[in-house]
């Protein structure tokens, strides 16, 4: 949006707002919340299977492991590891260059959470958590998903395999505006999916921001789950899977001009953090 500078020399609070930007970022970033040391520091992981009743409805079986059951760097989606690590490539079910593995906005690694196979006992599933306590310097969490999809054919939605998101604040309440939830059935009335490969389902990478500046002081946790399914009607393995690669930061919640300096007559652009629902500016002779 484009405003005209003299406005800043008027408005005390947008001063004050241009003052914090000038601040050293460098303690602004959770520790490791983005992968870039390479391994999952500073994070939490289950993986668990089931078998036989325990898999229709496929919701709310216990991961009985709790820890990370981590497989190479960049491993093959056969590979039945729990959880990667990514550095390099494209997603070989989608084909072609339409998935990159690591999110394209910024750092090296991000992780891949599941894989496709679907044929150990009747089913697996993983998940995949961080924790950390809200400060003036880190109130702004923004997560990064891409998820590919093997519905189930003649599956009820409760049985098809799914990707969920979850955040929980210091409480252990969930912070809706972070919750999301996914599977072959519901993806169509969500949108954002591609179909390849004869009815699979993938949505490319995905932004959200989530502003936690009600939440200083608290320790939040953030929770990503992926689950597949053995398919027992047709009794083939890798069948109904679901698998996400995810990446993620956190910032100070603040707007960021495209220049520090204000001179009158000018014009400045300021950036609001990306991945929330919409935004809207307040204030004298705004522009979008």
């Amino acid at each position: 949006m484009g405003i005209n500078n003299s406005i800043f020399h008027k408005i005390k609070v947008l001063t004050f707002i241009l003052s914090l930007l000038l601040t050293n970022t460098a303690n602004a970033q959770c520790i490791n919340a983005d992968f870039e040391t390479g391994d999952f520091t500073g994070w939490t992981g289950t993986w668990g299977l089931c078998n036989g009743a325990n898999c229709t409805p496929i919701t709310g079986w216990p991961y009985l492991n709790t820890v990370f059951n981590k497989g190479a760097n960049n491993a093959a989606l056969s590979d039945a590891k729990n959880h990667f690590i990514m550095t390099t490539g494209t997603d070989a079910n989608v084909g072609g260059s339409s998935l990159p593995v690591v999110y394209p906005g910024a750092g090296g690694n991000s992780v891949r959470l599941g894989n496709q196979v679907a044929n150990l006992a009747f089913g697996r599933g993983e998940t995949m958590s961080y924790t950390y306590t809200v400060n003036s310097t880190n109130n702004s969490f923004t997560y990064y998903y891409a998820v590919v999809l093997a519905p189930g054919a003649g599956h009820s939605s409760t049985e098809q395999p799914y990707f969920k998101i979850r955040m929980y604040d210091g409480n252990g309440a969930i912070i809706n505006c972070a919750s999301y939830d996914v599977n072959g059935t519901t993806a169509a009335s969500i949108g954002g999916f591609v179909t390849f490969g004869g009815g699979n389902l993938y949505k490319p990478w995905s932004s959200v921001n989530i502003p936690l500046k009600n939440y200083i002081g608290q320790t939040v946790k953030v929770t990503f789950e992926t689950r597949t399914c053995w398919s027992v009607l047709i009794n083939a393995p890798g069948d109904h899977y679901a698998y996400a690669y995810i990446d993620a930061k956190c910032d100070s919640l603040a707007i960021i001009p495209s220049s520090p300096a204000v001179c009158s007559g000018k014009t400045v652009t300021l950036t609001a953090p990306a991945g929330a629902a919409s935004y809207s500016w307040t204030g004298p002779n705004a522009s979008s």
